[in-house]
């Protein structure tokens, strides 16, 4: 009966491998841009698909929406780097004011917003979609005293940034 068990929990393991690495499951490939140009920092939600893209010589943000095939340019002639998109938003830094900014665009809206102000950089945001609270912004300060202030915060010493 042991050895039964044993080799029931071995079969089982090695087919939920199998299953989780895609073993047994067609994908198909598509390409998403033909352009000749750098796209990088691709991130995926859903049927969204954001890149950092410089076909047209600065470094913008585009959104394809994988259902309808439609592409959208979000910025346009500014320095926008290292996109990430989660359910209806989509966030990046940004460069347009001299510094490094957080920005977030609205899918549905079609809205962008200036997330932060602060004179000093706010690079590689993060969003992801929770529907109990609403969307959670996470980027990386490059001051050491609002890294203090996220080290607290996550001890659950909350204070705002």
């Amino acid at each position: 009966m042991y050895k039964k068990n044993n080799f029931f929990l071995l079969f089982l393991a090695v087919f939920i491998l199998a299953a989780s690495c895609g073993i047994g499951s067609a994908y198909t490939e598509t390409r998403i841009t033909t352009n000749t140009a750098e796209q990088t920092n691709p991130s995926i939600w859903s049927n969204y698909i954001v890149w950092q893209d410089t076909r047209n010589g600065g470094s913008d943000i585009y959104l394809q929406d994988l259902s309808t095939k439609v592409q959208t340019r979000v910025t346009s002639n500014v320095d926008a780097e290292y996109p990430c998109v989660s359910g209806d938003k989509i966030v990046w830094q940004d460069k347009r004011n001299g510094n490094w900014d957080i920005y977030m665009y609205e899918i549905s809206s079609k809205e962008t917003t200036r997330i932060t102000t602060n004179t000093s950089d706010q690079t590689e945001p993060g969003v992801y979609a929770i529907t109990l609270f609403g969307p959670i912004l996470v980027m990386e300060y490059l001051i050491s005293i609002c890294k203090t202030l996220l080290l607290k915060s996550k001890l659950g010493l909350h204070q705002a940034v």
